[in-house]
């Protein structure tokens, strides 16, 4: 499978969730415009809250999939099968626009996705060795204005795959949803889109049915740190989390998992320029490429 998009919000720490200015979706990200009008529907979901700020109120991060199988007819010429991923953060609407979120930064960090299970559902036990897990929680984070690498290679046998350039905060609700299709949030929650990638998968239907059935149970490792206001240490959580939770009249995944033979996800990078997104072994960011029909 290649890859053929991929989108990581975060330019800088001034107000980069402030994308649009007129009340309307037209300058976001495809996914939360296709959210906001109730366009799309996912196939799988998946989601944690942990206690990011110390406070309260938790915040959230999610995970959905949908998927696209190239039918050919007489009228139509459809060559692509694809399938996607998009992860998401909600955090209280009381946070969004406040002094507290303008001085908030927070770093995105990904490593490829795992074939393997857990039966934690709290932690990346079973899916991420002790080492490496502790390696994640030294994730650097915001520093300088930058988000730091991460060389985690020698403890979990492979690199840190994508991360932001730079901090994003929370000074802004613009190009955020209020709701997520197939998602549990309270009420009173911003969520914003910080990961998408696309993948092209097999158009014959069996490859690519074992394709989405491998993208809806692999864990995708994950580590958000953050800079927060009043805190001296970069507060760290990492999360591994497989979107499982089929989605209503989607396919329930019947392959083998994990599985015995080759199931990674071969990459091709295709590069814009938006400096949005650093890929592990180049200086090159990717960004957001043509939504996919």
């Amino acid at each position: 499978m290649n890859l053929i998009r991929c989108f990581l919000l975060a330019a800088s720490a001034v107000p980069i969730l402030a994308q649009n200015t007129n009340d309307t979706y037209d300058e976001c990200q495809p996914i939360i415009k296709d959210v906001a009008e109730d366009d799309i529907r996912f196939n799988s979901t998946g989601s944690t809250s942990f206690e990011f700020t110390g406070k309260r109120d938790p915040w959230y991060l999610s995970m959905a999939t949908f998927f696209h199988l190239a039918r050919n007819t007489t009228e139509v010429r459809d060559m692509s099968s694809t399938g996607e991923r998009a992860v998401f953060l909600s955090v209280p609407q009381s946070l969004v626009g406040s002094t507290r979120g303008n001085n908030t930064e927070v770093c995105y960090y990904q490593m490829d996705a795992v074939n393997a299970t857990s039966n934690d559902t709290t932690s990346c036990n079973g899916v991420l060795s002790d080492k490496c897990q502790e390696a994640l929680r030294r994730t650097g984070g915001p520093f300088n204005g930058l988000c730091s690498s991460v060389d985690i290679e020698e403890d979990c046998g492979n690199p840190m795959r994508l991360w932001t350039s730079k901090p994003f905060n929370f000074s802004s609700s613009n190009c955020s949803v209020d709701e997520l299709p197939g998602v549990k949030l309270p009420k009173g929650y911003r969520t914003f889109n910080i990961m998408s990638e696309g993948h092209t998968l097999p158009r014959q239907e069996d490859g690519f049915l074992d394709a989405y059935d491998l993208m809806v149970r692999q864990p995708l490792p994950m580590v958000l740190a953050a800079k927060i206001p009043g805190q001296n240490m970069i507060a760290v959580e990492v999360a591994c989390m497989a979107p499982d939770n089929i989605t209503a009249n989607s396919r329930v995944p019947d392959s083998e998992f994990p599985p015995s033979g080759a199931g990674d996800l071969k990459r091709e990078k295709m590069v814009d320029n938006l400096p949005t997104l650093h890929e592990a072994g180049t200086p090159l960011p990717i960004s957001l490429l043509s939504q996919v029909a």
